[in-house]
């Protein structure tokens, strides 16, 4: 749909427009009743239906949120994947948090805080955490659009309570093939 957009805004949610930009609609406010889901890090569109967004949510003062999946253009939403992502704060996030692979639009990535790796292979609908990563605050995730078994995490030096806890994380750049 050429005329569709969403677009993310870390302290204010998700907004999509039907118009090509000209008025946005909020669509947050159907998801569950969190301060940090107004966090919304990332944001990723199916590229053969629009209808189907996956977000990223949370902040570094909200607790554990996670990945949601709408696949009604973001009426409705369903947690799939619970999980601490960084939103606002100092030092912004950057970078894309959520990512498909371009040959197989299916098969997704992202990175959340001290969780680890995660991979779905439904377009967000399940995900399985690697155990690779954990302990680090992820900014950015890639996947080479040639070999797409090639991935990189950035990852930032943050020091945050998690969970009640004090924790510092390192900044690091990780590949995996």
């Amino acid at each position: 749909d050429p005329k569709r957009a969403y677009v993310n805004v870390d302290v204010g949610g998700l907004y999509r427009s039907d118009d090509g930009g000209h008025s946005w609609r909020m669509l947050h406010g159907n998801l569950p009743a969190h301060r940090g889901n107004y966090g919304v890090r990332g944001v990723w569109v199916h590229p053969t239906n629009p209808d189907h967004v996956v977000i990223a949510t949370g902040g570094r003062w909200d607790g554990k949120q996670g990945v949601f999946v709408s696949t009604d253009a973001g009426n409705t939403w369903e947690l799939t994947h619970s999980a601490w992502y960084w939103g606002n704060g100092p030092k912004r996030a950057a970078g894309s948090i959520l990512v498909s692979d371009p040959r197989n639009p299916n098969r997704m990535y992202t990175a959340p805080i001290q969780n680890g790796f995660a991979i779905s292979n439904d377009a967000g609908k399940t995900w399985q955490t690697n155990g690779q990563l954990k302990g680090v605050c992820p900014i950015a995730v890639w996947v080479d659009p040639v070999k797409t078994n090639n991935i990189w995490v950035a990852c930032a030096d943050r020091k945050v309570k998690l969970d009640g806890k004090d924790r510092a994380f390192q900044t690091g750049f990780h590949f995996s093939s």
